[in-house]
C-alpha cells in the first residue's frame, strides 16, 4: 500500500528554543535562505549516494533526473531512489520454481520513492512529505543527513517532526465515509474454533461499507450518529482504517491517527496510475494527490494567509 507521511520543517532561533526563524531570513552573512541551503544539500549529493550506515540504507538522487526545483515557491518534488544492503536475497519467479538470480550481501536493491520539500521564504514552518511502500522510505536517511548539513555547514538548528493537525480539519469532519476496515480482526469464537489447534492464529480484515446510498460523514462516525461500530471492533482488531471521500479521491486514514491529529495517509492505487511493469505510481498522479493533502495542511497552519499553496 502506497502511503505518504507529512513532517514539519523549522529552524530554531537557538538550540532549545520554541521560537523559529523565518525560512527566508536566517540571519546569515551570505543571505542564504533555507531553500538555498536545501539546494546546496541536494547538489552536494547529486552524483554521490547518501549512506545511512546504521540502517544499511543508501539514497540516490539519480543526478536530479526526476526532481523538479521551483525556487520561486521554495519547492522540490519528485522521485529519488532508496534501498538496503547487507543481506543476500534469492529472486525467484512467481511460482517459486526457478531462481532468477541471487543478490550479494553488498548489492543495493533500489526503489523509487517520492519526496516533496516545501520551504517558502515567508513562513517559519515548511512541509516535507515522504512516500512509502513496502516499509521502504527515504525518511530516516534523508532526515538525518539534511539536519546534519544545516548544523555543520551553516550552524542552523533545523528540526523535522511529524506534522499534526491543531484540530481535526473541517474538510475531514464533513467528508463522506466510504468504508470502515478493521485490520487484524479477531473473528467470532465459532469461526476461530473451526480452525482447531491453530485458532489463536486466526485473524482477518473486517470491511464495513454500504452497497449503495450515503453512509455518513466522519463527524457522524466520530459522534456515533452513524454507528457505534468503532467502539465494537476497536478492541478486537489491530487497527481501524476509514476511507474518506476528499474531492474526487478516496483517501485511507488510520482512525487513531485522525483523532491524534497526526497526518499520514494511505493512497488509493486507482488514483496513482501505477505502471504495471514497475509497480511505481505515475509521478504527476502521485504529486497531484499529495498536493491536495499538503494544501489542506497549509490552509490550516496559515489560515490568515489563504494564498499559501503549493
Amino acid at each position: 500500500m502506497h502511503s505518504v507521511s507529512f513532517y514539519s520543517f523549522r529552524i530554531l532561533t537557538k538550540k532549545g528554543s520554541r521560537n523559529s526563524k523565518t525560512l527566508g531570513n536566517l540571519g546569515l552573512s551570505n543571505n542564504k535562505t533555507a531553500f538555498d541551503i536545501l539546494e546546496d544539500f541536494l547538489n552536494h549529493y547529486k552524483f554521490s549516494p547518501i549512506e545511512y550506515k546504521s540502517a544499511k540504507t543508501k539514497v540516490s538522487l539519480e543526478q536530479h533526473t526526476k526532481l523538479t526545483f521551483d525556487k520561486n515557491k521554495g519547492l522540490v518534488y519528485g522521485y529519488i531512489k532508496v534501498g538496503k544492503y547487507g543481506e543476500s536475497h534469492e529472486i525467484k519467479d512467481l511460482l517459486l520454481t526457478k531462481t532468477q538470480y541471487t543478490t550479494k550481501v553488498d548489492d543495493v536493491t533500489l526503489r523509487e520513492r517520492y519526496i516533496l520539500i516545501y520551504l517558502p521564504n515567508g513562513l517559519e514552518e515548511g512541509i516535507i512529505a515522504f512516500h512509502g511502500n513496502d516499509n521502504t522510505s527515504a525518511k530516516s536517511a534523508l532526515t538525518e543527513f539534511l539536519l546534519d548539513y544545516f548544523i555543520t555547514r551553516y550552524q542552523q538548528e533545523a528540526r523535522i517532526n511529524p506534522l499534526c493537525h491543531k484540530n481535526i480539519p473541517q474538510h475531514i469532519l464533513e467528508s463522506e465515509v466510504k468504508q470502515i476496515k478493521a485490520v487484524g480482526y479477531k473473528p467470532p469464537t465459532d469461526i476461530a474454533d473451526s480452525f482447531g489447534s491453530n485458532k489463536t492464529n486466526v485473524k482477518t480484515d473486517l470491511i464495513i461499507k454500504y452497497n449503495e446510498g450515503y453512509m455518513g460523514s466522519f463527524r457522524d462516525l466520530r459522534n456515533k450518529r452513524l454507528s457505534n461500530v468503532i467502539e465494537i471492533v476497536e478492541d478486537k482488531c489491530d487497527e481501524v482504517k476509514v476511507s474518506l471521500q476528499l474531492g474526487n479521491r478516496v483517501i485511507v486514514f488510520s482512525y487513531d491517527a485522525i483523532l491524534k491529529k497526526g497526518i499520514s495517509v494511505e493512497l488509493d492505487d486507482s488514483d496513482l496510475n501505477i505502471d504495471p511493469t514497475t509497480g511505481i505510481p505515475e509521478l504527476t498522479a502521485l504529486h497531484d494527490t499529495v498536493k491536495i493533502v499538503a494544501n489542506d495542511i497549509l490552509l490550516e497552519l496559515h489560515s490568515a494567509n489563504k494564498g499559501v499553496t503549493i
